[in-house]
């Protein structure tokens, strides 16, 4: 399943998508920070098709734009754990 837009492709449609983490320490070099992306990168299509409605569903819009905005924010969430600067492990004292 794709991290940004959750959709689940067939096959080989994902992969792993790594960021490195900025760090001055050389111990550090190898921290990185990943996501299961599409393989084809269109996840904004995806994110407009219009969806299977049922009876008690919100109105196609809606979930669109709701779409949108859950994919802005893991985006975000994304971007901003790529650029901390702080461990996630513990330092030997």
């Amino acid at each position: 399943m794709c991290d940004l837009c959750r959709s689940t492709p067939r096959f080989n449609g994902v992969s792993l998508f790594t960021a490195r983490r900025p760090s001055r320490d050389k111990r550090e070099r190898l921290n990185a920070v990943g996501l299961l992306l599409c393989t084809d990168l269109d996840c904004a299509v995806k994110m407009h098709t219009k969806p299977i409605r049922h009876a008690f569903d919100p109105p196609v819009d809606e979930i669109i734009a709701a779409r949108r905005e859950s994919m802005r924010s893991r985006t975000i969430a994304f971007i901003r754990s790529v650029s901390e600067t702080e461990r996630t492990t513990r330092h030997r004292t």
